[in-house]
């Protein structure tokens, strides 16, 4: 079958200190049809930097681990379309190819999964194939759009998985971001 396969990862973050709550819903298109059913991830993470950007972004990266291994196990090497989803401008920004105020360990972060997405599917140039959109958070579920909506719900199981966090409970996710191979670990602002 040559029909497009699209990967969509919409993803959130709830932060407290140094822990963060991660959740996100990975879905895979075959042309305008889901190829199968959505997957819903959660964990608790520990953060190096208390700061929710990297949280965010960290809530990507597990979406896109997922994601990879699902895509293989499905025997999926080739991606038309990739699009992920978050409320974070800034970790938009850092995913760009822009640097400015974006902090070393988020830019690396940035890098590192784009690397990952470009060689688990061969892709030349990822610009071509990979978007980085914003969603609106916490818009009334009755004003809110299909996006919105499903968005809020994976807010709420954002914070139902930081307090698992908490309360030393539920699953962890280890992001790259903790083991920043000797570099210096720079501030986010």
């Amino acid at each position: 079958n040559n029909k497009r396969i699209s990967l969509r990862i919409m993803a959130d973050a709830a932060v407290d200190g140094r822990f963060a709550g991660v959740a996100g819903t990975i879905e895979i298109w075959q042309g305008a049809q889901l190829y199968q059913p959505a997957v819903e991830y959660e964990a608790g993470v520990e953060i190096l930097q208390p700061h929710s950007t990297l949280a965010e972004a960290i809530a990507l990266e597990m979406g896109v681990d997922n994601a990879l291994s699902l895509l293989s196990e499905k025997g999926i090497r080739r991606l038309h379309e990739i699009s992920l989803i978050t409320d974070c401008q800034s970790v938009i920004d850092a995913f760009g190819r822009e640097r400015n105020n974006v902090s070393y360990p988020l830019h690396e972060l940035g890098k590192d999964i784009k690397r990952e997405i470009k060689n688990a599917f061969d892709i030349v140039h990822l610009g071509k194939v990979l978007s980085i959109d914003k969603v609106k958070a916490h818009v009334p579920d009755s004003q809110a759009t299909q996006r919105e909506r499903e968005h809020n719900a994976i807010d709420k199981r954002a914070k139902a998985a930081l307090k698992l966090a908490l309360d030393g409970k539920g699953l962890t996710f280890t992001s790259r971001s903790n083991s920043p191979k000797g570099k210096r670990v720079g501030v986010i602002i």
